[in-house]
């Protein structure tokens, strides 16, 4: 396959429906490749845990429509990485409106990075977003 760095990115973000599962997947570009292995093989297995390096991985997407969402903002009783591409929000920068985020609900026991160098994906799950008035 070949990659189109300007439209794909570093990373590939597809919003997937499989039967009636419904997901994010990310799928990592040659150069994204080459520095995992690099990163992995320079500062070892450790360096690729942790949401800084993640949120490095995801950095031309989080500019260009996609962005980071805190579970406590979504009151989601969770630490998972979170992103969404149709969050709104208010001039204090509160959600007010949305309809779904992705979540990496694997975090616990794997990392996205590793998923992206190990298997040549990561998926996201799918969380459907309610708002009412008081939030």
């Amino acid at each position: 396959m070949k990659w189109n760095m300007k439209k794909d990115g570093y990373v590939k973000l597809e919003e997937m429906t499989k039967g009636e599962r419904r997901y994010l997947q990310l799928t990592p570009s040659p150069l994204c490749l080459k520095d995992l292995r690099t990163k992995r093989r320079t500062e070892g297995e450790d360096a690729l845990s942790g949401d800084a390096l993640l949120w490095e991985v995801l950095a031309d997407h989080l500019e260009t429509g996609w962005e980071r969402v805190e579970p406590e903002e979504i009151g989601a009783l969770t630490s998972a990485p979170i992103i969404s591409n149709n969050i709104r929000r208010d001039d204090d920068n509160k959600i007010i409106g949305g309809t779904h985020v992705y979540a990496y609900m694997s975090y616990q026991v794997r990392s996205a990075v590793r998923d992206l160098l190990d298997y040549g994906f990561a998926s996201w799950e799918y969380a459907p977003l309610e708002f009412s008035p008081e939030q």
